[in-house]
């Protein structure tokens, strides 16, 4: 990895004033202002590059947790591309893990020690998609490696309702029959809430539901213990938190990055997403834009808003 290329790449985005600091996480702001060092930036961005010098470093200071969301290839039309990796590409991490050394664990021990000395890695998919199933479940097979899927209670069988209401493309996701054959593989399942609710928006009784409600009718469907968690949009507070250690999970997955170890809180954990250097910038790219849009909706609310205040203004004026 060329980290002078990754410096370039650096620069232009800085001179956007977008630049990535957390891949689950675009901030954008202005560089000269704070002071940042190109190369620390550089270096940021390099960890977030799967398995460069820089992120094999970051592994050895915990275990990673990668996520994962579909497999194959993207349809025509979906929003976020970047939510996908193809069979091949798959197939190249899993080979390319092995290689360097790694094996798989469950999350239960992901955080129970100072580093990482077994050279451990979870390997988890949010939202139970069904692609998973059809195209992962053999290169899992064959590089010997388990992994977790997340599975929406509510939703099983059905399709992406989440994305459906945002305008993307429809998903099928994993019926009965198959997350049975998921765990029949030796693979776990674990919760993400009934409906892919954004939790922080709930009251606590709603919210309790979600939390409490998906982790009931996975184990009363499956017969297995859903020990696990993982936050739907990975927004969550204390409150939310509070309710996922009153429910009984032993972990809650972020979409924070970084890896776990002894000092990492078990309903916090910190996950990676396995991006090559295209897609680790298509994804900045495609958060930026996001990013934008939303500012820019935000920018023409405040001014409706303030267009419809002084309008009333006016018109009280005139009343009197």
């Amino acid at each position: 990895m060329n980290i002078n290329w990754i410096k370039a790449e650096t620069k232009l985005f800085l001179r956007k004033q977008v630049v990535i600091v957390d891949i689950c996480q675009v901030e954008s702001y202005n560089h000269q202002k704070r002071g940042g060092s190109i190369r620390v930036i550089a270096q940021q961005l390099l960890s977030q590059v799967f398995l460069s010098s820089a992120q094999k470093k970051l592994f050895g200071d915990g275990v990673p947790i990668l996520a994962y969301h579909s497999v194959g290839n993207p349809p025509p039309g979906v929003k976020n591309p970047y939510l996908y990796v193809t069979n091949a590409e798959f197939d190249t991490q899993l080979a390319q893990l092995r290689d360097a050394g790694f094996t798989s664990t469950s999350l239960d021990e992901c955080n129970g020690f100072r580093g990482n000395p077994h050279s451990h890695v979870v390997i988890s998919f949010d939202d139970g998609i069904r692609n998973v199933f059809d195209n992962a479940l053999v290169v899992l097979a064959r590089h010997q490696f388990r992994a977790i899927q997340f599975i929406i209670s509510d939703l099983i069988g059905r399709r992406n309702e989440w994305m459906i209401a945002k305008g993307d493309i429809p998903e099928p996701l994993m019926d009965q029959h198959q997350i049975r054959d998921w765990l029949a593989a030796g693979h776990q399942i674990g919760a993400h809430s009934a409906t892919h609710a954004q939790l922080v928006c709930l009251s606590p009784a709603q919210a309790r539901e979600e939390i409490i409600g998906s982790k009931k009718r996975l184990e009363d469907l499956f017969g297995v213990p859903i020990n696990h968690f993982c936050y739907p949009f990975g927004g969550y507070n204390p409150v939310v938190r509070d309710i996922v250690v009153e429910a009984g999970y032993r972990t809650a997955c972020t979409s924070k990055f970084g890896v776990n170890n002894a000092l990492t809180p078990p309903h916090e954990l910190r996950r990676i997403a396995p991006l090559s250097p295209p897609k680790l910038l298509g994804t900045i790219q495609h958060r930026a834009r996001a990013r934008i849009r939303s500012f820019g909706w935000n920018v023409l609310r405040r001014k409706s808003l303030l267009a419809a205040s002084v309008h009333t203004a006016s018109l009280s004026d005139l009343s009197n």
